[in-house]
This record gives structure tokens, C-alpha cells and sequence, in this order.
């Protein structure tokens, strides 16, 4: 797998993007569902779970980039935020990468890398 930035990843939507022609490249996620190795049914009939967790992935990235405002932080979303600081702390949990593109150029699939 190559690291580039070659690639786009399009929010709210979740779509990667060749940077230099604008081609759609599917994701990781997307080519197990089609395999049929995942099941994204309940992701679908759950928006408003699947929206909080966007939320607190977000929340948790500004966090780590030290430019989360804690005025921001809806009511709903602060408990992830203080579990992931007290479990990052309990933890020793290092962050190496929060949102790394990944871009394989021969195969032409895409992901996004938290470590």
C-alpha cells in the first residue's frame, strides 16, 4: 500500500477521489460490502447512531490535532470524548496517524488509516 497524496476523501459522503482526475476510487468498506464479507445493513437503518459516531470520530480528531474548541461539543457527543481521554490516558495510547489517506495505485482501492 502506498501513502499519497494523490487522493481526496469527499465528506459527508465518504468518497474517495483520484486527486489529478476526479475518478471515483472505492474504499476499503465498500469493496467487502459488495464482496459480501460485511453487512451494512444496520448502518443504514441506524442514522442517527451512525451520525454521533461521525461526530465523535471528528470530535476526536480535532482533539488529537489540539484544535478542539470544547464550546463546540454537542452535549451528546462529550461522553465519547472524556472515554476516549481517560481510556487514552488508562492506555498509554500513542496516535501515529488520525485520518492517513491510503491510495493503492495498481488495485485502485482506497481507506482512511487510524493507528
Amino acid at each position: 500500500m502506498i501513502v499519497t497524496d494523490e487522493i481526496t476523501l469527499q465528506q459527508p459522503e465518504h468518497i474517495y477521489r483520484e486527486t489529478k482526475t476526479g475518478d471515483e476510487i472505492p474504499g476499503v468498506t465498500t469493496i467487502l460490502a459488495r464482496k459480501g464479507w460485511i453487512d451494512k445493513t444496520w448502518v443504514e437503518k441506524h442514522q442517527v447512531a451512525r451520525d454521533r459516531g461521525t461526530a465523535a470520530h471528528l470530535a476526536i480528531h480535532f482533539f488529537e490535532k489540539g484544535t478542539l474548541d470544547p464550546f463546540s461539543i454537542d452535549p451528546i457527543v462529550e461522553p465519547y470524548i472524556r472515554s476516549y481521554e481517560v481510556w487514552k490516558e488508562a492506555t498509554g495510547y500513542q496516535v501515529l496517524y488520525h485520518e492517513k489517506l491510503l491510495f493503492h495505485p495498481v488495485y485502485r482501492y482506497a481507506g482512511s488509516l487510524d493507528s
